[in-house]
């Protein structure tokens, strides 16, 4: 080692150039991963935030061979929407009047009655991520206090993850997987 430089013989001495280039470099690495990481944030919140489900009628030729199955109470005689249709339930303890779109209905206990089909679209940033076909079937349980309990079917016609059928279902009823 020798004391002039404070290195050993053969040992490259850095430079200090080339030293401050690296840095600069390793600066700008970290400033593009930081903005391409903000960039993602607001494209994720923007596609949150634009996320729509929109309704319409299903076509009369289709086949729906998914289930999913929820354990749902609906309000006692508060119009709830379920896909484009207005649904009113007034329970008693055999039966319950249902009224969809106007059109009363009344179901008796462990009675199963389709009550809408509809096509369902999924978009995000005006971009159309999922379409599907679904019909809904409600089996009348009885009541749970006030309110009228049911077995809510949902039948689609090609496989839909479940965080999505969580879209149909409306804030206004209680709903879970059965």
């Amino acid at each position: 080692m020798t004391e002039e430089s404070g290195t050993t013989p053969g040992e490259q001495i850095p430079d200090p150039e080339e030293h401050e280039e690296n840095i600069r470099r390793s600066r700008s690495r970290w400033t593009l991963l930081l903005y391409l990481a903000g960039a993602a944030t607001v494209i994720l919140i923007a596609a949150i935030l634009t996320l729509t489900v929109t309704f319409s009628d299903a076509p009369a030729q289709a086949s729906y061979p998914y289930i999913t199955t929820y354990d749902v109470v609906f309000p006692n005689a508060e119009v709830v929407r379920l896909g484009n249709a207005e649904i009113l339930a007034i329970p008693s303890n055999n039966s319950v009047l249902v009224t969809v779109n106007k059109k009363p209905e009344e179901i008796h206990l462990n009675e199963a009655r389709e009550i809408s089909s509809r096509k369902a679209s999924i978009s995000t940033l005006g971009i159309t991520i999922l379409e599907f076909d679904f019909r809904l079937v409600v089996i009348y349980q009885g009541q749970i206090g006030d309110d009228a309990h049911f077995y809510l079917l949902i039948k689609t016609s090609r496989q839909v993850p479940s965080y999505l059928l969580d879209f149909v279902i409306p804030p206004g009823i209680r709903a879970r997987p059965a």
